[in-house]
């Protein structure tokens, strides 16, 4: 496009995957982040009623599914699909990935509470 290469998956070192398992990953990226939005959504709008089941329910499913994702992925997904000279590179995006998570749980926190945590 453009007047450029199409890229070249065997030159591109900031892949870990194969093109169809990456487009994979961005449609489960796109829609976490859709379903961490409404999460936040659900959570403002139903402040401070820790009787709502629903809200305790969230903040469980957000503390123990992406680490559980995080250990499938290194566990499963990246032995049998993942590129072994990139394991650099996938070892980083994880640590990336696990840091974005715990900023997430800080933001559903003050959209469930409305005040930062120690505060």
């Amino acid at each position: 496009m453009f007047g450029w290469p199409p890229p070249r998956d065997d030159h591109d070192w900031t892949t870990v995957y194969p093109r169809a398992v990456g487009r994979a990953f961005q449609v489960v990226s796109v829609l976490g982040v859709a379903l961490l939005i409404a999460s936040a959504w659900w959570l403002v709008t139903h402040q401070c009623d820790p009787a709502n089941r629903f809200s305790i329910l969230i903040g469980c499913f957000w503390i123990v599914a992406p680490p559980l994702f995080f250990l499938f992925e290194y566990f499963y997904i990246y032995p049998r699909w993942g590129r072994p000279d990139r394991l650099e590179y996938f070892k980083i995006g994880q640590e990336l990935a696990s840091k974005c998570w715990a900023a997430s749980l800080v933001i559903l926190y003050v959209c469930a509470t409305g005040k930062l945590p120690g505060a």
